[in-house]
C-alpha cells in the first residue's frame, strides 16, 4: 500500500485520511466544512479559489447562503492565527475569493510534524563584476523615480549573466521591500515559437507571488487578452469568457493592453521584468519591448533582457535591428560582461576556499584562467574539478605546504572545452540520473518531471525523487513551482542550470531513442491537455516533428501559426506554416491533404503580406497555388480570400488592368454568396481597382457601397476591407472635388483602424492617410502617417518602402529637394527589392518635381517622359503627369505651341475622367503660364469657369492658389495709351 501523506504549510500539518490540523505536536480543532475549506485551500496553494469553486468542493448539491465560505475563513483565520487586516497566510481577493499564501509540500505520515525549513543555497561568489553592477543599480534606481529603463546584459554563453542579474535582484530587493519581479525564459527549440512566451512565463510567476491577487486584477481591468493567455491564473468559466470577449486578437492590441496594464501595475511599485536568453525570442516579445522603450508615460518599470552576442552574428537577426532601432533613440542600454581576468580568478579562490590572500594564489590563477579563458561556467567547473579529484584537498584544509605538494596543474587531465566538463560531470552520475537527465534534455530547458515520466514510462514520483536529489545537490537542475496538467497530474517543475547543460545533454541522445521521446512526450501531453491541447500546439508540434509524426505535427504547427497570427506575430505565424507544408508535402496525395495544403498556403500568403509584402515572390507563389487548390475542390469562400489576395499583389506590381478584372471576377463570387462580408470586401477592392484606373464615379459608388457592409462587430478577415474603405473614398472624393467631404472620410476610416486594432489594416490606413495630405498638401499630416508607417515598419517590414517615399513627399511640398530626394530613391530601391513595382511611377513622379525644384530640368523631364507610358495602366496618375509634364516645358522655355499643347491635354485629360480637383490645379498651372505670356483674360476666363465648380474646401491649398491667382490677374487686356501729337 502507498504510503500515507500529510501535507505542511508554514508551522502546521493536515492530515487529510483523518481529518486533523496540527501545530508540532497540538491538535487544532476544526468543524468539518471548515476542515473541507482548508483542505481545498490547501490543494490548490497560491491559486485563487473562488467563493464558487468552494461552494461546488464543500457543499455540493447542497443550498447554502453565499456567506458560508466567508464564515468558514473567519474560524479558519483565527484558528491558524491569521489577522483578517493584514493575512500571512489566507488572502482576501475581494469579489472573487480566496488564495492560501504558503508553500505547501507533502510528508509521509509518521515524519517529524513540524515542517523543516528549506536548506539555504550557499550565496554565490561574486568577482569582477563590481563596475556593471554598479551601473545596473544605478539604472534601477533612474527606474524607482519614473523613468523606465530598458537594459541588455549581453555575454557569450557561461559568463555568468543569470548569476550577475540574479546578484543585481538580490541587492535591490533590501533597498525596496515592495519590488516586484518577474522572469521570463526563451528557448531555442521553439524558434518562431509561442508568441510573448517569456513575458507570459514572467507574468504567471509574478501571479504566484504574494502581490499576485493585484496583478491578475489589473490584468483582468486592463489586459484580458493576456489573461485569457493563462488559464492557470483563472477558472474554466472565466477563460471561456473571456476568449469570447477577445475575439479578434490583433499584436496592436496585445501591446496596448501590456503598456497600459504594466503602467497602472508600476504606478506604486518597482516592477523588474528579466527576460533570459533573448537572441531566441520570438518577434512579438520583442515588438513589446520596443513598445515599452517608446513610452513616455512615466512607469516604475525595469526591463533587464540578457542575450549571447554570438547568435546575433547574421545582420537580419531580430533582435539585432530592434536593439539598435532602441539605442538609435536612446532607448536602451547594454552592459557587456567579460571574461574574468586573472586577479578575479585570484579573487574567486580566495572566497571560494576562504583562506589566505589573492596573492596566495597567484600560480593557481594563472593555471585555471589558462585553462577556462576567464569564462566564468568553466572555471567554477574546473576548481569544482580539482578539489572533487582531492588536487586541492578540501574548501577549508588548504595551506600553501599543499599547494606546493599539488603536480603541475598543465599535466592534469582536466578538459578542454565546457562541453568536455559537462560531460565528464554527467559520467559522474548514476545511470538512473543520467537517464532521466537526457530525457529531460529531449522535453525541453524547463519540464515538468511529468513529461520526463511520460518518456520514460517511468512512474512520476520515481523521477521526481531522482530530479530533486539532483536539485538539492545542486547538479544540472534546479526545482521550480509545481506544475499542473488539465487532466489533473501535478508534478514539480525543473529547470537546467543552464541552457549548455541542456544542449549538450540533447546531443548526447541517438537519434532513434530520441525519435521515440518526443514521441512519448507529445502524447502524454495531448492526452493531458485534451480539449485545451490547442494551447500547447507550439510544443506539440516541434515534440511530433520531432517524433517523425507528420500528420500530428502538420495539425499543431497550423495551430500554432493561427495563435501566432491572432496575435499579430505574423513573422511567427509565417515560419508555423512553412514547417506545416513542408511536412504536409511528405504525406499521402488526395483531396484530403488538398484541402490541408489550402488553408496552409492562405496562411502563409497572409502572413508573407505583412512580414515580406503583397507582391513578393513568395506570397504570390503562396495564393496562385490557394487559386489553383480552391477552383479544384470548388472551395467558394476560400477563392474570394484567394482573389483579394491576388488582386492585391496584382496593384503592388502594377498590374491595374489585372487587378480590375480580379476585382469583378470577385464581385460576381460575392454576389453568389450573398453575405455582407464578402460584399463589403468585393466592393472595397472593385472600388480600388476602379482609382487606379480612372473610373472615379464607379469607383465613388462601389466603394461606398463596401464601407456601408462593414460591421466592427465582424473579427473575420474579409470584414477588415471595410476598415479603410472611407479612406480609399476620401482619395476618390477629394479628386472629384470634394475636400471637406474627402477629410471627414479619412477620419472616419481613422476612426475605424483605431476601433479594430489590426495592424495591417492600419497601416493601410495609414499610407492612404499619407497619399491623400500629400495631394492636399498638408505636409504636417503626410508626414505623421509617414511617420506612423515607419514605426509599424519594425513590426511588419512590407511598410519600409512606402513610409520612406511618403516622407519623401512630405519633405518635397516643404521644399527640401536634396533631402526628399534621398527619401526617394531609398523608396524606390526598398520597393524594387520586394516587387512593389507599381509605386514606381509615383516614385519617379516626384523625383521629376524634386529635380526641377534644384533646376535639373533634363533629368526632371527624362523621369516624366519614362512615367508618362506608364500611365496608361496607372491611369490615377496621368493627369497629374500631362501637366507637371506642361510645367518642365514651360520651365525649359520650349516652344509656345508645344507648351500650350501639353496644357491642353493635361486639362482634356481631367475632364473626361472628371476629376474636378486635378482639373483646378491644370487649369491654375495653365493660367499662371497664359498670364505671364500676356494672355490675362483668357486665363482670368479658364480659371474663373472651374473654380465656381466648387462648393467646399477653400481652405485647400490648391483653391487658395486658385484664389490668390485670380486676384492677381486682370479681367481684361489692359488698353494701350493713345500717342500725342
Amino acid at each position: 500500500m502507498p504510503t500515507e501523506q500529510h501535507w505542511l504549510f508554514s508551522a502546521f500539518r493536515l492530515d487529510p485520511r483523518n481529518e486533523q490540523l496540527w501545530r508540532g505536536q497540538k491538535e487544532i480543532v476544526l468543524r468539518p466544512k471548515t476542515f473541507d475549506v482548508l483542505r481545498y485551500l490547501v490543494e490548490h496553494p497560491r491559486q485563487l479559489v473562488t467563493k464558487a469553486a468552494l461552494l461546488d468542493a464543500v457543499w455540493p448539491k447542497v443550498a447554502v447562503s453565499d456567506s458560508m465560505p466567508a464564515i468558514c475563513v473567519g474560524e479558519l483565520r483565527r484558528a491558524l492565527g491569521d489577522e483578517a487586516s493584514t493575512p500571512h497566510l489566507i488572502e482576501t481577493v475581494h469579489a472573487r475569493g480566496y488564495r492560501l499564501n504558503a508553500e505547501v509540500t507533502t510528508t509521509p505520515a509518521g515524519a517529524p510534524t513540524t515542517p523543516q525549513p528549506p536548506r539555504p543555497e550557499p550565496a554565490p561568489i561574486f568577482v569582477g563584476r563590481e563596475t556593471e553592477l554598479a551601473l545596473l543599480r544605478s539604472r534601477f534606481q533612474e527606474a524607482r523615480s519614473g523613468q523606465r529603463r530598458i537594459v541588455f546584459v549581453a555575454g557569450e554563453p557561461g559568463i555568468g549573466k543569470t548569476a550577475f542579474v540574479g546578484v543585481f535582484l538580490e541587492s535591490v530587493a533590501t533597498e525596496d521591500t515592495g519590488l516586484l519581479v518577474g522572469r521570463g525564459q526563451c528557448v531555442e527549440q521553439y524558434g518562431a515559437g509561442e508568441p510573448y512566451m517569456p513575458v507570459l512565463e514572467a507574468l504567471g510567476r509574478l501571479c504566484q507571488e504574494p502581490a499576485g491577487g493585484r496583478v491578475i486584477e489589473i490584468l483582468r481591468q486592463f489586459a484580458p487578452m493576456w489573461l485569457a493567455q493563462m488559464p492557470a491564473l483563472i477558472t474554466p468559466d472565466e477563460r471561456a469568457r473571456l476568449q469570447i470577449e477577445t475575439q479578434g486578437i490583433t499584436q496592436q492590441r496585445m501591446l496596448r493592453e501590456m503598456t497600459q496594464a504594466l503602467e497602472v501595475l508600476t504606478a506604486d511599485a518597482s516592477l523588474v521584468l528579466v527576460l533570459e536568453d533573448l537572441q531566441w525570442s520570438d518577434c512579438s516579445t520583442l515588438e513589446l519591448i520596443s513598445a515599452l522603450a517608446a513610452r513616455r508615460e512615466a512607469a516604475r518599470l525595469m526591463v533587464v533582457a540578457t542575450y549571447r552576442p554570438v547568435e546575433m552574428l547574421t545582420g537580419d537577426h531580430r533582435l539585432r535591428t530592434m536593439k539598435e532601432e532602441l539605442e538609435l533613440h536612446r532607448e536602451c542600454e547594454e552592459i557587456r560582461l567579460k571574461f574574468l581576468n586573472q586577479d578575479n580568478v585570484a579573487d574567486y579562490l580566495t572566497k571560494r576556499l576562504a583562506t589566505g590572500s589573492p596573492r596566495r594564489f597567484g600560480f593557481w590563477a594563472s593555471a585555471i584562467h589558462r585553462r577556462s579563458d576567464g569564462n566564468p561556467l568553466f572555471m567554477v567547473n574546473v576548481v569544482d574539478y580539482l578539489i572533487d579529484a582531492r588536487l586541492l584537498g578540501t574548501q577549508r584544509e588548504i595551506t600553501a605546504g599543499q599547494f606546493a605538494k599539488v603536480p603541475r596543474f598543465d599535466r592534469l587531465d582536466v578538459p578542454k572545452s565546457i562541453r568536455q566538463m559537462i560531460e565528464r560531470n554527467f559520467d559522474l552520475l548514476k545511470p538512473d540520473e543520467q537517464a532521466v537527465l537526457e530525457a529531460a534534455s529531449v522535453v525541453g530547458a524547463e519540464f515538468s518531471a511529468a513529461g520526463v515520466a511520460a518518456a520514460l514510462e517511468r512512474e512520476v514520483s520515481d523521477v521526481e525523487t531522482s530530479c530533486l536529489e539532483l536539485s538539492r545537490r545542486e547538479q544540472f537542475l534546479s526545482a521550480r513551482t509545481p506544475i499542473s496538467w488539465p487532466d489533473g497530474t501535478l508534478a514539480t517543475g525543473f529547470r537546467f542550470h543552464h541552457a549548455l547543460y541542456q544542449e549538450v545533454l540533447y546531443a548526447r541522445v541517438p537519434a532513434a531513442l530520441r525519435l521515440r521521446l518526443h514521441g512519448r512526450i507529445a502524447e502524454r501531453e495531448e492526452a493531458a491537455y485534451g480539449e485545451r491541447a490547442h494551447q500547447i500546439a507550439t510544443s506539440l508540434a516541434h515534440h511530433y516533428s520531432s517524433a517523425n509524426h507528420k500528420d500530428k505535427a502538420v495539425k499543431y504547427f497550423q495551430l500554432a501559426a493561427r495563435q501566432a497570427a491572432g496575435r499579430g506575430a505574423v513573422v511567427e505565424a509565417e515560419g508555423h506554416y512553412s514547417r506545416a507544408l513542408s511536412l504536409l508535402g511528405q504525406l499521402p496525395t488526395g483531396a484530403e491533404r488538398d484541402r490541408r495544403e489550402l488553408a496552409l498556403q492562405i496562411g502563409l500568403g497572409s502572413a508573407l503580406w505583412a512580414s515580406k509584402s503583397w507582391s513578393h515572390p513568395d506570397t504570390g507563389s503562396a495564393f496562385r497555388r490557394a487559386q489553383e487548390l480552391g477552383e479544384i475542390l470548388g472551395e467558394t469562400k476560400q477563392v474570394l480570400t484567394v482573389l483579394l489576395a491576388l488582386g492585391s499583389s496584382a496593384v503592388s506590381s502594377g498590374q491595374y488592368k489585372l487587378a480590375k478584372d480580379l476585382g469583378e471576377r470577385l464581385l460576381l463570387a460575392a454576389e453568389g454568396r450573398g453575405d455582407r462580408v464578402s460584399l463589403c470586401a468585393a466592393h472595397t477592392f472593385l472600388g480600388q481597382t476602379l482609382i487606379w484606373r480612372a473610373q472615379f464615379a464607379d469607383a465613388q459608388k462601389h466603394l461606398e457601397l463596401g464601407s456601408g457592409y462593414y460591421s466592427a462587430a465582424d473579427v473575420s478577415g474579409l470584414a477588415s476591407w471595410g476598415v479603410d474603405a472611407p479612406a480609399l473614398t476620401a482619395l476618390v472624393t477629394l479628386v472629384l472635388g470634394f475636400p471637406d467631404r474627402a477629410r471627414q472620410l479619412m477620419n472616419l476610416a481613422e476612426q475605424r483602424s483605431n476601433q479594430r486594432g489590426d495592424l495591417f489594416r492600419a497601416g493601410m490606413v495609414h499610407m492612404w492617410g499619407a497619399a491623400f495630405y500629400v495631394r492636399l498638401r498638408d505636409e504636417q499630416a503626410a508626414f505623421e502617417h509617414a511617420e506612423m508607417l515607419s514605426r509599424l515598419a519594425a513590426k511588419q517590414p512590407v511598410w519600409t518602402g512606402m513610409a520612406e517615399g511618403y516622407k519623401g513627399q512630405a519633405l518635397l511640398l516643404q521644399g527640401n529637394w536634396e533631402k526628399a530626394i534621398g527619401y526617394l530613391r531609398r523608396s524606390m530601391d526598398l520597393n524594387r527589392e520586394v516587387g512593389l513595382i507599381g509605386t514606381l511611377p509615383w516614385s519617379r513622379l516626384d523625383l521629376a518635381e524634386c529635380l526641377a525644384g534644384e533646376g535639373r530640368l533634363d533629368e526632371a523631364l527624362a523621369q516624366l517622359i519614362q512615367t508618362i507610358p506608364e500611365t496608361e495602366e496607372l491611369a490615377y496618375l496621368r493627369c497629374p503627369t500631362l501637366w507637371k509634364h506642361a510645367n518642365l516645358l514651360a520651365q525649359s522655355n520650349a516652344d509656345t505651341a508645344e507648351v500650350e499643347a501639353a496644357y491642353c491635354e493635361a486639362i482634356d485629360c481631367t475632364r473626361k475622367q472628371e476629376a474636378r480637383f486635378y482639373e483646378l490645379e491644370a487649369t491654375t498651372a495653365y493660367a499662371r503660364w497664359l498670364n505671364g505670356t500676356g494672355r490675362s483674360a483668357e486665363a482670368h476666363a479658364i480659371l474663373t469657369k472651374i473654380y465656381l465648380l466648387f462648393t467646399e474646401g477653400f481652405d485647400a491649398p490648391a483653391l487658395k492658389d486658385a484664389k490668390t491667382l485670380l486676384d492677381e490677374i486682370p479681367r481684361t487686356a489692359k488698353k494701350r495709351a493713345p500717342r500725342r501729337a
